[in-house]
């Protein structure tokens, strides 16, 4: 009886430990959810590159990555602060308002700021844009942020250069639609890729990156090699001085734990 009795005192505590950790997982600590959303950016861009290949990653983990197509940083940041999904790409220098929702996880890749202009232009600063017609790209992108603050700074504010509120192309510098253009992408860009190889554009070096990264401290001054985007073509067919700012991914504070450990290790193997 003395056994039967012990067996029983055994079985009951079981059972009591299994209920009250299935009350931990239930009530205290949750399972991941095994869907989560992410503002990416427009479909060419390097933020949705990226994204996808953190999609294919999370399968493994039986995570699905819902991609919420952007027109840039500016609205997935308006996104992620109006709860409309989990992570998002941020580009350095925007500022969220509302940091206590807000956490961030990691800077994934460098994006230069890319200035093209005609090879015959007179253009070789950004101070040259003074009085120019200059493409800084559309509401709720990134681009525009950086291109508006930069462009001001330098004397080119918009009430002496006309500012284009469109995506740069090749089309637009050479019909004269525009003088020059910027654009905010990182090395793997199509975009940049497509501007480097087209005859007649060149892409204008910052002899003053340091003072730019100096007075922006979300800025970093960069020098990138000819040919360090493509061998084989030699892109870009010279060295370009620039700035560049950090790609950000930035997440709700309420993400489960355990999506961001094994988003974080996604974004690992992605970037390297």
């Amino acid at each position: 009886m003395r056994n039967k009795g012990l067996i029983i005192a055994w079985v009951t505590a079981g059972i009591a430990l299994v209920a009250g950790l299935w009350v931990l997982s239930r009530f205290i600590f949750p399972p991941p959810p095994d869907r989560v959303t992410m503002a990416t950016g427009n479909a060419q861009g390097t933020y949705h590159a990226a994204a996808v290949r953190y999609q294919r990653l999370l399968q493994e983990d039986d995570i699905q990555l819902d991609l919420v197509q952007t027109a840039g940083a500016v609205e997935n940041l308006q996104m992620l602060q109006a709860g409309e999904v989990d992570l998002a790409f941020l580009q350095g220098g925007l500022t969220p308002t509302d940091t206590d929702a807000l956490m961030g996880l990691c800077s994934a890749f460098l994006e230069p700021l890319w200035i093209f202009t005609l090879e015959d232009a007179d253009i070789h600063d950004l101070r040259d844009l003074q009085a120019r017609r200059v493409t800084i790209g559309p509401p709720g992108s990134g681009t525009r942020v950086l291109a508006t603050r930069l462009l001001t700074a330098v004397g080119a504010s918009e009430d002496v250069t006309t500012w284009q509120e469109q995506t740069l192309t090749a089309k637009a510098l050479h019909d004269k639609v525009s003088d020059a253009g910027l654009i905010v992408s990182s090395l793997k860009s199509e975009r940049v890729r497509t501007l480097l190889r087209t005859p007649g554009l060149r892409p204008i070096s910052l002899r003053r990156r340091d003072a730019y990264a100096q007075r922006y401290p979300y800025l970093e001054a960069i020098e990138l090699p000819e040919g360090v985007i493509d061998l084989k073509e030699n892109l870009p067919g010279q060295t370009i001085q620039g700035v560049a700012a950090a790609a950000s991914i930035v997440a709700r504070k309420d993400l489960h734990p355990g999506v961001i450990t094994v988003f974080l290790m996604a974004v690992q193997r992605t970037h390297e």
